[in-house]
């Protein structure tokens, strides 16, 4: 899951209907209580939106304010719900900025965390997922930090995780030989 918007304070992220969501009710979603195809299966959110400020947000595109983050606008699905930590497992959060720091975005080039996790994934696609984030996230570090912006990785993940592996490609090769 890619989620690129406004956030503030206590990782509340701005929905399209002008309400907030945490993360915890965004990632609640994909446990095995909600979604028993995913138990055991991992996940991956990658959110680009700031931790910071407070209860006021303002579109830089649109130029539109919107005033006093109201708590009663929070979508909340986990009310009374009580989770064992297995269900918590295998979910990896990789959020662009730092709590109570702002994420940068190039208004012509775009996201600073989707630039630099296309590039690791471009030079390496056979390299485990937590050291990909790892490399994206000094890549942003050292790139942005007059501003302090450093990535976080929050993550449940019991194993390793490649999207490809070496094999793929020496079995697609023999392939094509054949």
């Amino acid at each position: 899951i890619m989620l690129l918007t406004h956030g503030i304070d206590k990782d509340f992220f701005m929905c399209s209907d002008e309400k907030f969501i945490t993360t915890m009710d965004l990632t609640i979603l994909f446990e095995p209580d909600y979604c028993t195809s995913l138990a055991g299966k991992p996940k991956f959110v990658l959110i680009q939106a700031c931790r910071a400020g407070g209860i006021d947000v303002v579109d830089t595109d649109t130029k539109k304010y919107f005033k006093a983050f109201d708590a009663s606008k929070t979508l909340s699905i986990n009310k009374g719900k009580h989770f064992s930590i297995s269900n918590k497992s295998e979910i990896l959060v990789f959020y662009a900025a730092s709590p109570r720091c702002y994420a940068e975005r190039d208004p012509l080039k775009g996201t600073h965390l989707v630039v630099a996790l296309c590039r690791a994934l471009n030079k390496n696609p056979y390299e485990d997922i937590t050291d990909i984030f790892l490399r994206v996230s000094r890549e942003i570090s050292l790139k942005l930090s007059t501003i302090g912006q450093a990535p976080e990785t929050v993550s449940t993940l019991t194993r390793k995780f490649r999207f490809k592996s070496p094999e793929d490609d020496s079995n697609a090769t023999h392939s094509e030989k054949v």
